[in-house]
């Protein structure tokens, strides 16, 4: 999981991947504090984690989960040319899942860069934010 950051010292939010619970599906997490919502941060983060995920650590599936009163989440998950997958229950919360598979991605970074690299991945996920936000 990587920080989103402005600025070396101000943490503006998180984007990564991990498992689901004890399954081998592989989740898209982001967050963003309050005051950079609406900004395309979230996107552009989740992007470049989707393309790490499908290019360097050879993923084939990557889904995302929200709940669903955050419309916000999937409207970014839709961005990002994910699909509706399901809906459950996680942790006794309802869940909204998207997925996105590597050939779905493909066509969306055909004419991009190609990410080799974690350090590259390191780069991509800093954001360019300019108030420093104290951690709670």
């Amino acid at each position: 999981m990587e920080g989103l950051r402005k600025e070396a010292d101000q943490l503006i939010g998180f984007c990564g991947l991990r498992f689901i619970d004890e399954t081998p599906e592989i989740e898209i997490l982001y967050g963003l504090w309050p005051e950079f919502w609406r900004k395309g941060f979230a996107t552009e983060a989740a992007r470049a984690v989707l393309r790490y995920g499908f290019e360097v650590c050879g993923l084939d599936r990557i889904v995302a989960g929200a709940d669903p009163p955050n419309s916000a989440s999937l409207r970014v998950m839709e961005r990002l040319g994910m699909k509706f997958d399901r809906q459950d229950r996680r942790n006794e919360l309802e869940v909204i899942y998207y997925a996105l598979t590597r050939e779905e991605a493909a066509p969306v970074y055909k004419n991009k860069t190609t990410i080799k690299t974690f350090k590259e991945y390191h780069r991509l996920t800093r954001m360019l934010i300019a108030n420093p936000m104290p951690l709670p």
